[in-house]
């Protein structure tokens, strides 16, 4: 995957996790604005991670193989990531100046069991929150390893019956060459007795023939 759109993933995640604090925080206190804050933060950083990753390729677009298109609508996708991060700013600072002040407070003292209160149901909302997230997080992570050991399990077993088929034409192959050695065997043998057989008749010839040259030779010596 492009890093480019994987930063854009994590920015728009980041968005959706603040969208999703934001809702579930009514109350403002000095551990959710702490909260808030280090998100805000933390986004900014990515935001500017995707801008400096624009910058490097304008200087250098053919290096980088990235066209003039390509650029103008990484811009907009940085663009429209800036709108909602003061967006999500706004909402903050509707929710700062909406929240009530406390009713029970004078002449310049806080009701420090209430504020505890406050602050203690904020943790415990942010945790959970956060636990969620997590939860959310190893649930896809188990989904992406569960996929991928169905799709090594799938290849592994094709892998088997191509082995299995191998197996049995390898076999078959051997019982091929068994049968045609066979047929050599045999045939070799034919060829030799033929071979022998033809060599015992030419010399049975030519025994005869010189039987006969030594009778001639005979009555000639003979008769002179």
């Amino acid at each position: 995957m492009d890093p480019f759109t994987e930063v854009q993933q994590d920015a728009e995640q980041q968005q959706k996790n603040i969208q999703s604090f934001l809702s579930k925080h009514s109350v403002i206190s000095k551990d959710t604005e702490a909260d808030f804050t280090n998100n805000m933060q933390e986004l900014q950083e990515t935001i500017k991670d995707l801008e400096d990753s624009i910058r490097q390729i304008e200087k250098n677009p053919d290096f980088f193989k990235i066209s003039p298109v390509e650029i103008s609508k990484r811009h907009q996708i940085v663009s429209k990531l800036n709108e909602e991060y003061h967006s999500l700013q706004s909402q903050w600072d509707s929710k700062a100046n909406n929240t009530p002040s406390n009713p029970f407070k004078r002449y310049g003292e806080e009701d420090s069991d209430d504020k505890f209160d406050i602050d203690e149901e904020s943790n415990v909302g942010f945790n959970e929150y956060q636990q969620q997230e997590i939860l959310r997080e190893q649930d896809q992570h188990l989904d992406g390893v569960y996929v991928s050991m169905q799709t090594i399990n799938e290849q592994a077993r094709a892998m088997g019956n191509e082995l299995e088929e191998q197996a049995f034409i390898i076999d078959d192959l051997d019982q091929d060459i068994d049968r045609v050695g066979g047929k050599i065997q045999r045939g070799m043998k034919r060829v030799e007795y033929v071979i022998r057989k033809n060599q015992e008749r030419a010399s049975d010839c030519c025994i005869g023939l010189l039987i006969v040259a030594l009778i001639v030779l005979l009555v000639m010596v003979i008769v002179a």
